[in-house]
């Protein structure tokens, strides 16, 4: 449980001017050998992301202060990177189709993959630090894995290398031939890793919000890892995924070679149904192939141990972040507890025991359909007898040796529809959790830390509206910086263009503070505002 934590270097900042981006989602990129993007790629806009950063790097802007660039969460997609060439053999073994785990090691492997499927991009976020300017990187649940603090290192090295003179890496590379790492060289602007938020007192509140969402909480923020009882036996550590990621690794993931844009179906959940309507055939082979591997690794998650020590951990690391970031221990805590109950873990949903138990025996899927023929079969037998009975004529013909193969042909066409009926029906109500409810957290969040301005992202749906008014405070905001990621709808699959490339700008000045949530124009190489409607 030693592998993560706070980072020591995380807390209160100075009063540069900010710029909050979040869910950019960089997964493998570009193939180097053949400049392909890789089918689980949902960020396409490497060159717009660098003109963005190279606006703000124009000393001309700066409004006398320098910027600092908060990316609150979902930054990288360790999930959806399922390359393995190059991967050390004990890393790679025994998975070739879902790429690897997400213990550290292999979290590594992946953070340089993305690295070097992005290289402009973070090319342009080097120029930007060695500007002067500074990075705080805020992790979501898409990348979890920035917890380890052997990741987080080898995101500074890998960084600093794309700013470090030619020459003094040659020479750095011929006096440790043997190594493998990069030599650090530092440039002038840092990067902060924070576990959870950022926060200035009166000021901001900055998550990335998925604790407050069902299917992408995790039962210890701070904590993450499976307990060690639970951990496969191969690796030091694992992280404990919570039920959208698994979704993402061993649905999406596959999904995503013939529909590359799978996963950018918002809301998420919608997803299972549209797979059943539109694809139904493989919807089914993914019940017994994905599927079953996926209830193998829901079932370890599920297991019994005797000692869970995770929580404990938790609430030391909270301790600790209360008394880095100077805010009352009792506070945070308040707002830990505003999280979501996991669907992975809730007692109090009897859907959730049975699937939990029947996952344990290995019988869920043909529980499912077992039950879904059952009520077919029975509901067309009930309807031949009805016929019958009102009328008596069509006894004669029913019995008959043709009509009862007819029937019996009929039969099983109608039970194949139920049965794919009942699936998308049952796979919307087992996969539909409430609403994701961030602005009412948000005001939670308000009301304790008595902060002008709540940011997160998470859904990718841009948004701004105030929150009220409290003991004579100026008015409080809610924003939400959307995505730079396509988003479609599950209908008409139609590009919401205004949730693309947005931000939010903070200019500080003796005026007071100027917030403007904004989107990117890349044809008029400057920001707009966000075209937002009651």
């Amino acid at each position: 449980m030693e592998n993560g934590g706070p980072a020591s270097s995380c807390g209160p900042t100075s009063d540069d001017n900010l710029l909050i981006v979040s869910d950019l989602h960089l997964s493998q990129g570009r193939d180097p050998n053949t400049n392909r993007l890789s089918p689980n790629e949902d960020f396409l806009f490497d060159e717009e992301f660098a003109r963005f950063l190279a606006y703000y790097s124009d000393p001309s802007r700066r409004f006398g202060r320098p910027w600092h660039l908060i990316i609150n969460g979902d930054f990288l997609d360790f999930l959806q990177v399922t390359c393995i060439e190059g991967a050390a053999e004990e890393l790679s073994r025994g998975r070739p189709k879902y790429g690897l785990g997400c213990g550290e090691p292999e979290s590594v492997f992946k953070l340089k993959r993305i690295f070097l499927g992005h290289k402009l991009l973070f090319a342009a976020l080097a120029k930007f630090l060695d500007a002067g300017n500074s990075v705080t990187i805020i992790r979501g649940n898409h990348d979890v894995e920035l917890y380890y603090h052997e990741v987080q290192a080898a995101f500074r090295t890998e960084l600093a290398a794309l700013t470090a003179p030619p020459a003094a890496i040659a020479a750095a590379a011929a006096s440790a031939s043997a190594s493998t790492t990069r030599p650090v060289v530092q440039p002038r602007g840092t990067v902060r890793f924070c576990d959870w938020f950022y926060y200035e007192p009166g000021l901001f509140w900055v998550e990335h919000g998925n604790q407050y969402d069902e299917l992408n909480c995790f039962e210890n923020w701070l904590a993450p890892l499976l307990p060690s009882a639970l951990q496969d036996r191969r690796r030091k550590s694992e992280i404990d995924l919570p039920w959208g990621s698994v979704f993402v690794r061993y649905l999406f993931n596959p999904v995503e070679k013939k529909e590359p844009f799978a996963d950018n179906i918002k809301p998420q959940t919608r997803f299972i149904s549209w797979f059943f309507a539109h694809h139904p055939i493989r919807a089914l082979k993914f019940l017994f192939r994905d599927g079953n591997y996926m209830l193998g690794k829901m079932k370890r998650a599920w297991g019994r141990i005797s000692h869970d020590d995770r929580s404990e951990t938790h609430q030391q690391r909270l301790s600790s972040l209360a008394q880095q970031w100077r805010i009352d221990e009792s506070d945070l805590r308040s707002i830990d507890a505003l999280r979501a109950s996991s669907v992975f873990r809730n007692p109090k949903s009897w859907i959730m025991k049975f699937m939990r138990s029947s996952v344990r025996a290995r019988l869920f899927w043909p529980l499912v359909l077992g039950g879904l023929l059952l009520s077919a079969s029975v509901l067309v037998q009930l309807g031949a007898h009805l016929l019958v009975y009102l009328f008596p004529i069509l006894s004669k013909w029913i019995t008959h040796p043709a009509s009862q193969r007819f029937s019996d042909v009929l039969q099983w066409v109608l039970i194949a529809l139920v049965a794919a009926a009942g699936g998308v029906w049952l796979g919307d109500r087992l996969f539909s959790p409430k609403p994701v409810a961030l602005p009412e957290r948000a005001e939670k969040i308000a009301d304790t830390l008595k902060v002008r301005y709540v940011l997160m992202g998470h859904t990718h749906d841009a948004d701004l509206q105030p929150m009220g008014k409290d003991g004579g405070l100026p008015e409080r905001w809610y924003l939400n910086t959307g995505t730079w990621t396509k988003v479609f709808s599950p209908e008409e699959r139609l590009v919401r263009e205004e949730n693309e490339l947005v931000f939010v700008q903070c200019l500080r000045g003796q005026g007071g503070l100027q917030v403007d949530l904004l989107k990117w124009q890349d044809q008029a190489r400057e920001p707009r505002l966000v075209k937002l409607f009651t």
